[in-house]
């Protein structure tokens, strides 16, 4: 069996090198359900059902039972076997798919003691987070477009906004689930989808964080008080902003270098950056100049101006 990939604590995420040179790639979010996570494999000869850490049935009067009387599991099963027959078409796709896997959320009544919706009805539901489908020589998961429109409301609940992980990160969390009650948290991952890679039979490479709320976490979070900029930063930040401009973009794009579009944020943010600072150097050459602010609070300026310039 393949074990789904462990999602990094947004606290930690300093700890992952692959995650730190994400932060200004797109990701989406969808919430975390609260329940059990379990899985389901498909191929030409056989669909086979795990838990997180065994092969279960549907009559083994425990998870397996539990995953049989839920409503959509019929539903789902159509779905996966439809992408492994090549009947859905997928953007990563090149030869026959020979495996998919569905990863889902296992939860309501009996599950975890939570308000869903499902729990109050006395039923159990079964939700999709993440889909692999696996070539002879390539696997890869589903990207955020595909795994909500080809499955809909089988999937777990998404968050309609997509904006760099480094901006997820610092966005205040929901209190509410989808489902009813409180919100366990999110799962940020990167909106293209991504190509997996194995080491000794696990998935080696995957992007993936989860944030959970105060009450979810595994510990309890540290209280930060906000930074409280100085006279000299906030003159700084206010004077830098008016040189991210539309113009400043569209003189960096007509170079030829860089390629406008969403997948090369993490190529233009750099750069339009540097040339924000040249022209504030240039221009301001005895002033006050704070590398850390230009760094942390600018690139999503650059990032608003680059989804105008692709929405004219």
């Amino acid at each position: 069996m393949l074990k789904y990939p462990s999602l990094e604590n947004h606290y930690n995420i300093t700890s992952s090198r692959k995650l730190m040179a994400a932060l200004d790639k797109e990701f989406y979010a969808t919430e975390k359900i609260h329940g059990s996570n379990m899985s389901i494999e498909f191929t030409k000869d056989s669909t086979r059902y795990f838990s997180r850490n065994r092969e279960v049935t549907l009559d083994d009067k425990a998870l397996g039972s539990y995953l049989a009387t839920t409503n959509n599991l019929k539903d789902i099963e159509s779905i996966a076997k439809s992408i492994l027959n090549g009947s859905v078409n997928l953007d990563r796709k090149e030869n026959d798919i020979t495996k998919v896997i569905v990863f889902g959320e296992l939860y309501g009544s009996g599950i975890q003691n939570m308000e869903y919706s499902e729990n109050k009805a006395g039923v159990k539901e079964f939700r999709v987070f993440d889909v692999f489908a696996f070539e002879d020589e390539r696997a890869y998961t589903l990207n955020a477009e595909e795994l909500l429109h080809i499955f809909g409301q089988l999937a777990v609940p998404f968050f309609t906004e997509v904006k760099p992980l480094r901006e997820w990160l610092t966005t205040e969390l929901p209190e509410t689930s989808m489902l009813g009650g409180p919100i366990e948290g999110l799962v940020y991952k990167p909106f293209d989808g991504q190509m997996l890679y194995f080491d000794n039979g696990a998935v080696c490479n995957y992007l993936g964080v989860k944030h959970k709320t105060e009450q979810f976490a595994e510990i309890k979070s540290r209280k930060k008080e906000a930074p409280v900029l100085t006279a000299d930063e906030i003159g700084f930040k206010d004077n830098i902003e008016r040189y991210f401009t539309m113009q400043r973009l569209d003189n960096l794009i007509s170079k030829g270098d860089i390629e406008l579009s969403v997948r090369n944020l993490g190529t233009i943010i750099p750069a339009y950056l540097e040339d924000v600072k040249t022209d504030y150097i240039k221009d301001n050459p005895d002033s006050y100049f704070n590398q850390r602010i230009l760094n942390k609070a600018m690139p999503s300026l650059v990032v608003k101006l680059v989804k105008e310039k692709l929405a004219q």
